[in-house]
């Protein structure tokens, strides 16, 4: 019964991350002197 949720999250998972690793790297090229969280944090 859960094996269509199993199948349809998985590459929702994947296409997530991919996401989010694309902003990633497009905010690090329009913005690189961007203060990052860890700075903020010091």
């Amino acid at each position: 019964m859960l094996g269509w949720l199993v199948d349809s999250g998985s590459p929702s998972i994947v296409i997530a991350y991919l996401l989010v690793a694309v902003v990633f790297l497009i905010l690090r090229r329009r913005k690189p002197l961007t203060r990052r969280r860890s700075e903020l944090l010091l």
